[in-house]
This record gives C-alpha cells, structure tokens and sequence, in this order.
C-alpha cells in the first residue's frame, strides 16, 4: 500500500508515514526481526537505537518517531509498511479516509 515509503527515488511525505504510525493497529518488528535472526542488540547496532527502545516499539508501548521508524525499515531492508500496518479492512478504509481528509484540507 504504501511500498513508496522505503523507494530513495521519491520523496518521503514525512505526513503520510506519521499519519500510518498512529493508526497502527500493531506491528511487526519482531517477527521481522526475528526472521532475519537479529537480536535486539544486532538491530540496536544498526538503527543507533537503544535496545530498550526498540523492545518497547515491538511491545506497542512505544509509537516510533517517523524518522526512527524509517531508521528500523531500512535496517531490516523492508519498507515501513511492512512493519506498522493495519490489517483489519475497516480500520484501513478509517485510515485512507483520514488521510484523503488531511490532503483536502491541504492548500496546494
């Protein structure tokens, strides 16, 4: 859904990632994490985050802040969306439609 938040070419709308971080529903640091057989520490090292941190982010008492969240999607090699996701259908159309309503409240 949202695959051009991890593509270099096209700029970040840094509105768009912070909108989808605070609608998640959950996330799936940790299985990522463990998929690719890092620990805690291992992804700490890459993202320059703190172990702590990071654990509270998989435990969903921590909402990551876009450039973080960005920092950790990187390390792993996938895109956000990929880790902060909604994937209940109504709470997916409340999102789209929440953001269709920030954009038109945008000027151009």
């Amino acid at each position: 859904m949202f695959a051009f938040l991890s593509t270099p070419k096209y700029p970040l709308d840094k509105s768009i990632v912070l909108l989808y971080i605070l609608n998640m529903q959950k996330n799936k640091l940790k299985e990522i994490r463990c998929k690719r057989k890092l620990t805690l520490k291992d992804l700490s090292q890459k993202t320059n985050l703190s172990t702590s941190y990071l654990s509270r982010i998989e435990n969903n008492e921590r909402v990551p802040r876009v450039y973080n969240a960005i920092r950790i999607a990187h390390a792993l090699n996938v895109g956000v969306e990929d880790i902060f996701f909604i994937d209940d259908k109504q709470e997916k159309k409340k999102f789209l439609k929440r953001i269709k309503s920030f954009f038109s409240k945008q000027e151009v």
